[in-house]
């Protein structure tokens, strides 16, 4: 390998050598560029998700407010309280009541949430069965899980079961002074599809949607856009504002990096052009540098500088006129034919010699006639 560089010219030289040094610069700094770049991409992409995380959050809780002040509106409201203490002195008043005022009001709080709703249902304790899908008596469920949890303690009490989020609430009588026996239980249940679709959600190309409780137990999940099972997730949990339930959002550590994917490839085409262009330029200004250039060596004697000007036609017979340079025993030598229109100067010692290019002379400074070959 020493002995091939050896060989080479020095233009040759000089460019592998400009071209290893701008190599190992460029290429260390796009491994930089890609590395921080793919870091760059990874935490952007990450703050993204948490950020539509935190919106879905903020929805869902708003979204439960809202149907929280609904169930306490239906449960106090004083035309309902009526029809649930169920204290009319004939059947027809209570049919009355039902038609002008507990159904209207039903139908509109449907309306109002326009789909949101699954069903909605008072399961009452004095008396009242089934009628319409809005009224039926407790008795149909009385052994239920959350109708047991409902009737004894008070307030609004959220769970879910499969695909369905729902929520009970005791109807207490209001006109009583002391604590009387409640008057029924109000049974909500939200359109999960349509609260999922319409509110929690992220923009991602695929995800995994869990509602978590307190203990961290599955309450409900769905699966959005492509995701292949037993892939590598990252997982942004956000409070879903009640119970102590989490809203959680599985997303594929490979969707997080779609982007770095996408930007490698336009990264590699800006280095690869980049290099090319450093090359050219690299050969263009050693061209201009080295153009006069013709030979350079270190033997005791031998030319140091060359320079040819006009037209000299290699091997034709040549006439030196040398002169003294003035300097380390150097020489000026100049061989021209005919008549300096055509010519070469250099400068020689008795150790090295060096050629530069210089205008003609009339040659009346002392100097040594000799006859050689141009080479």
């Amino acid at each position: 390998m020493k002995g091939l560089f050896s060989r080479i010219g020095l233009r040759r030289k000089l460019l592998l050598s400009y071209l290893v040094v701008f190599m190992i610069a460029a290429l260390t700094m796009a491994w930089y560029s890609i590395a921080t770049s793919i870091q760059v991409i990874y935490t952007n992409n990450v703050r993204a998700v948490s950020d539509m995380a935190e919106r879905a959050g903020d929805n869902y809780r708003r979204k439960m407010e809202q149907f929280e002040q609904s169930i306490m509106l239906c449960v106090s409201n004083e035309q309902l309280q009526r029809v649930y203490k169920n204290q009319y002195l004939s059947t027809y008043a209570l049919y009355r009541a039902l038609i002008d005022s507990y159904l209207p009001f039903y139908k509109s709080l449907y309306a109002t949430y326009n789909g949101d709703l699954s069903r909605l249902c008072v399961y009452s304790t004095k008396g009242l069965y089934k009628w319409q899908d809005y009224l039926n008596s407790a008795e149909a469920i009385a052994e239920e899980a959350w109708f047991q949890e409902a009737i004894t303690e008070p307030g609004i009490h959220w769970n879910a079961r499969g695909s369905s989020i729902y929520a009970a609430c005791r109807i207490d009588n209001l006109d009583s002074v002391v604590r009387a026996a409640p008057l029924g239980v109000l049974y909500m249940e939200i359109n999960s599809a349509a609260l999922l679709n319409q509110y929690v959600y992220i923009s991602w190309p695929g995800y995994v949607f869990r509602l978590k409780d307190a203990s961290g137990d599955v309450l409900l999940e769905s699966t959005a856009g492509d995701v292949t099972p037993g892939e590598k997730m990252k997982t942004f949990e956000v409070d879903a504002g009640q119970n102590g339930w989490m809203l959680a959002f599985d997303v594929p550590e490979d969707t997080l990096r779609i982007g770095e994917r996408a930007w490698i490839p336009v990264e590699s085409v800006v280095i690869v052009a980049g290099l090319i262009l450093l090359l050219l330029l690299i050969t263009f200004f050693t061209h201009v540098l080295l153009r006069g250039l013709s030979r350079l060596k270190d033997a005791s004697g031998d030319v140091l500088l060359e320079s040819t000007a006009g037209d000299v036609t290699p091997g034709e017979k040549m006439k030196t006129f040398e002169v003294d340079a003035g300097q380390n025993g150097w020489m000026l030598a100049s061989g021209a034919w005919p008549a300096w229109r055509r010519g070469r100067c250099e400068l020689r010692s008795t150790r090295t010699f060096f050629i530069t290019p210089c205008r003609s002379s009339t040659g009346n400074a002392s100097a040594r006639d000799r006859t050689r070959s141009a080479t």
